[in-house]
């Protein structure tokens, strides 16, 4: 294409951005690169029946998996708007259809740019079917077909079709192939935001290139802004220099935003790449506060509020901050800190490493913008406290510290030894339900501060209890990380402080710190008692007669007692419409008919244990047709999710359902989708089945039902009934209903980086273990494009990995290419990932190595021996070559050899020691580095250490032998080769003879 025809396209193109007009067909080339493709279709087999009348109508497709090679591709010479393509396939399709009607039809083909290709045609008729079938028999054949819109483009397709007048059945699949590389870019940002204070603009540039050097155009769009270069001929490969530059200004946006600007190329072919930064425009400062001035030491917390996401600060109350620049440059001179990161109140914590002294907070939002310095002061304070009162109230301590960042150091008299035995109580409280709070208050008259405390919990005992339900296991701890309890028992907690008259980090004064006697509490941790009441009542001339009433309770930590650890029983009743209850048994007779309507009654009853604690009341209603009553829960099987989000799989349980009747009823539970079909519908529970549920008078207690949901549910919103019937009325029901969200995720990831050429690559990637689906087009969008079925590898119960093997052709290109990843649930989720690699096509093609003596050589020497042909058996302190050719531009070349031809010292079998550089002049350092003039062709070169000899003169083998090994690097790639037959026999000094006079 000439330079003309690429300016006009990228015009062309440009306006295409913003318009879908659809143009010309684009001007073809050859194909960069090899042409071959192998496509593999998948198999189907499909049916259709219908029944009607007289006619019995059938509709079938059938593909045994359809394989096309793709042999070659030039532009036919006849005609330069048509590719002939090369192509083997192989495989068997047909369709069918049967019908009395004479209105029916069938068709089987494959097409490449919607040209059918040569197979071998069968067809079958009768009177009432036809059936069309095609085999491949994998013979090479050539077919012209038109080069379309897209030239680049190949589209190959496997369709089968069989219809009559009612039903119908086709099925087919398209292959693409693109024969176009996609363009390259990089791109950088000079910043990310834009506030109007220090930052007016945003500056992106980078390169764009294109192996095929087609046209390209580069276009950069934040909010709905574009700027845009044509390249007309682009690089192949990235150069040094930048393309382009694109700059936006502040002015241009009048409105604060966070968008994304897109840096993409589009090459002539429409083949697109691109890079996107999060850009954030804000003018308005943020703001944070604090509720009070703040006095911490290093390692406290302190609590910030600001208005919007940013980066919290503390700096120095002694100069303005007004640019972000300030702000770093308080940093980087210890004059300030970052503490964190956040968006709403939180606690962030300040280092140990901050200087004392007087700090304001101050925020940085994403545009960069500095909030004014908070209201309030931080004190930042890391000595030991200057004073603690100490006072004494009754059985309380009372523990005052002094803050004042003042030093003072107290006379050795100003101590006070703790009162014994101040504190010395015993609290009862319930388990699971009473939370605890501890204070202690340490107060010294004479303003000695407190040096150390001990406050853990140090015994427990259960004996007194029946039903124990364990042993806790905070014997030994702290108490205040404990403030509700579980275990019902005794626990005894033990308090000591010691004081100290002189400052905590002087020691010479130890004597005078004292510990006080142990001060106990003792926390008696019990169970709430359970009632129970049953009624039996019956109607007569409108009265309700009281049959018998019984009420019960226990006390599960008193089972053992006659009494079941229970002391007193308390009964109410009133009529269901009276406000106030009346105390005592309900009456043997009460009206059951007032005014001609129906008289309800509501029975309370509870009890109280031997620690004087009551139960929860148990209310019986007496009602000749009682509205059903139903409470239920529902939640997911696991915590990390909920009924707002869990993935398909995974289990709902409902639990805490309780219905309130007094007559036989149901419990039904089922799962319905926005068209209220069921999707998943539970056994139908009857409240007489003690399998099911436990009774208290009216009162039914379900047990809790698992719910599975299928991993094949589509996500989406579902509702959740839990219905209760009136056994003997079915249209009496009473639910509860919940709504529930079906979201099944699939966080498909990969680490992939580089791959090799030449040698296996393992792909991998991550999933949640709700995918079952995963493959990976290995350079995607390129004709070397290949497609993997990724395997499990393995599973952690979170996480499922992901691996593909794969050999990389030496053939291929090095560069950067993109690898396609798509995963899929069994729900038809779908989720796919883009990664960038390098591939490197490092290879190292030869090595040699040879040394100047070659002693061994197959010669006849001077006493007239005839010697072996060795090449790679040298002599100590012969000098070697190493000489290798390596294609791939290595970034770093060495030489490595046995650790034993690497050594610099040397010891004989006589104890003698020799130092290389005694008789060399200099050491060797390893690994020993290989240059290269040509970039291709390294060498390197050494003189042997003298080593154990592996064969003596007369060719006997003394030991194993040694080797050399050339390392090639670029980036994390790496080649070796390695010669591994070397022979040392003697040394250089052994051959060097003195001619005798």
């Amino acid at each position: 294409m000439d330079k003309i025809n690429r300016l006009v396209y990228g015009i062309l193109l440009l306006l295409a951005l913003y318009s879908s007009t659809t143009y010309a067909a684009l001007e073809s080339r050859e194909p960069f690169g090899a042409t071959q493709y192998t496509l593999e279709f998948s198999k189907w087999n499909e049916t259709k029946n219908y029944s009607g009348g007289r006619d019995n109508m059938s509709s079938s497709t059938y593909s045994s998996g359809v394989t096309v090679e793709i042999l070659n591709i030039v532009t036919d010479s006849n005609d330069s708007s048509r590719w002939l393509i090369t192509y083997k396939a192989s495989g068997y399709i047909s369709a069918y259809c049967r019908s009395v009607d004479s209105s029916y039809g069938a068709s089987a083909r494959t097409s490449i740019n919607g040209s059918t290709i040569q197979g071998n045609v069968s067809t079958s008729s009768g009177s009432d079917s036809y059936r069309e079938s095609v085999s491949y028999d994998g013979s090479a054949t050539t077919i012209s077909v038109s080069k379309g819109e897209n030239p680049m483009r190949i589209y190959v397709k496997v369709r089968t079709y069989s219809r009559t007048y009612l039903i119908s059945t086709t099925r087919e699949q398209t292959k693409i192939i693109n024969m176009n590389n996609s363009p390259h870019l990089s791109a950088q940002i000079d910043r990310n935001y834009m506030n109007g204070k220090d930052s007016q603009s945003i500056t992106v540039s980078g390169q764009g290139w294109d192996i095929e050097q087609d046209s390209i155009v580069i276009t950069a769009e934040l909010d709905g802004i574009t700027r845009t270069k044509i390249i007309d001929n682009p690089k192949a490969t990235m150069g040094q220099e930048n393309d382009y530059t694109f700059t936006f200004l502040l002015s241009e946006y009048p409105n604060d935003i966070i968008k994304t600007l897109k840096v993409t190329v589009r090459d002539y072919y429409e083949d697109t790449s691109y890079t996107s930064f999060t850009i954030y425009i804000d003018r308005i400062d943020p703001q944070v506060t604090t509720q009070n001035d703040v006095k911490i030491k290093g390692g406290e917390y302190v609590s910030v509020t600001p208005t919007e996401q940013s980066d919290i600060y503390l700096l120095r109350n002694d100069r303005p901050y007004l640019l972000y620049s300030d702000v770093l440059s308080a940093v980087n001179e210890d004059k300030g800190i970052a503490i964190g990161n956040c968006s709403t109140k939180t606690n962030l914590s300040v280092p140990t490493t901050l200087l004392e002294g007087s700090y304001r907070l101050f925020s940085v939002d994403n545009g960069k913008n500095v909030s004014q310095p908070s209201e309030n002061i931080v004190m930042v304070d890391n000595s030991v406290p200057e004073k603690v009162n100490i006072f004494i109230e009754g059985n309380t301590i009372r523990l005052v510290y002094d803050e004042v960042l003042k030093p003072s150091i107290p006379s050795k008299d100003d101590f006070i030894l703790p009162r014994e035995n101040i504190i010395s109580s015993s609290v009862c409280i319930l388990a699971d339900e009473d939370n605890v709070d501890y204070e202690f208050i340490f107060d010294d008259y004479e303003g000695d501060e407190k040096y150390a405390e001990r406050f853990v919990f140090s015994a427990f005992d259960n004996s007194m209890f029946t039903n124990t339900n364990g042993i806790p296991d905070i014997i030994g701890k702290t108490a205040s990380t404990k403030s509700s309890f579980h275990e019902v028992g005794r626990y005894t907690l033990e308090y000591q402080a010691q004081d100290t008259p002189v400052p905590g980090n002087e020691n010479r004064f130890n004597n005078y710190r004292k510990w006080g006697n142990k001060n106990l509490i003792q926390l008696l941790v019990h169970r709430r008692p359970l009632a129970n009441l049953t009624i039996n009542a019956s109607l007569s001339n409108d009265k309700w007669i009281i049959n018998g009433v019984n009420g019960t309770g226990y006390d599960l930590d008193h089972m053992d007692m006659a009494n079941k650890g229970i002391q007193d029983d308390m009964y109410e009743w009133k009529k269901m419409n009276d406000s106030q209850y009346t105390p005592g048994i309900i009456p043997n007779t009460v009206a059951a008919v007032e005014g001609g309507k129906d008289v309800e009654y509501v029975v309370k009853y509870k009890v109280q244990d031997i620690e004087g604690v009551w139960s929860e009341p148990v209310i019986f209603i007496i009602s000749a047709d009682p509205p059903i009553e139903i409470e239920a829960s529902l939640k997911s099987e696991d915590s990390k999710f909920s009924i707002s989000s869990i993935p398909a799989s995974e289990n709902l349980v409902a639990y805490d359902v309780k219905t309130i009747f007094n007559k036989l009823h149901y419990l039904d539970m089922a799962l319905y989708n926005s068209s209220n079909s069921i999707v998943i519908d539970l056994t139908r529970r009857q409240s007489s089945n003690t399998s099911y549920v436990s009774q208290n008078g009216n009162k039914f207690y379900w047990v809790d039902k698992v719910i599975n949901i299928p991993a094949t549910l589509a996500d989406g919103t579902y509702k959740f009934i839990v219905k209760a019937t009136d056994a003997s009325n079915s249209l009496k029901t009473k639910e509860k209903e919940f709504s529930v969200t079906v979201d099944t995720p699939i966080n498909l990831q990969s680490s992939m980086t580089d791959l090799d050429g030449g040698s296996e690559a393992i792909i991998p990637a991550t999933t949640s273990i709700y995918a079952n689906e995963v493959n990976v087009i290995l350079f995607y969008g390129t004709p070397y494009a290949t497609s993997l079925d990724m395997s499990i590898a393995s599973n952690n119960g979170t996480t499922k990995y992901w691996t593909a093997k794969k050999g990389i052709a030496e053939t291929i290109p090095e560069g950067y290419y993109k690898a396609r990843f798509t995963a899929r649930t069994p729900n038809g989720n779908v989720e796919y990932l883009t990664k960038d690699f390098y591939l490197n096509q490092l290879k190292i093609v030869d090595m040699t190595l040879w040394g100047e003596w070659n002693y061994w050589r197959g010669q006849v020497n001077l006493f007239g021996k005839q010697l072996v042909n060795m090449p790679h058996r040298f002599l100590s302190y012969e000098k070697v070559h190493i000489e290798t050719e390596i294609k791939g531009n290595p970034d770093q070349v060495y030489v490595r050899f046995s650790p034993e031809l690497e050594a610099m010292i040397f010891t004989n079998q006589y104890g003698h020691t020799y130092h290389y550089s005694d008789h060399i002049g200099y050491t060797v350092n390893f690994p020993l580095t290989m240059t290269s003039s040509d970039g291709e062709n390294y060498k390197a070169e050494y003189i042997l250490p003298l080593a154990k000899s592996t064969m003596n003169d007369e060719d006997t083998r003394l030991g194993g032998q040694y080797w050399v090994e050339v390392t090639a690097t670029k980036g994390s790639t790496t080649k070796t080769m390695r010669i591994d037959d070397i022979d040392i026999t003697g040394n250089t000094l052994d051959k060097i003879y003195i001619q005798p006079e």
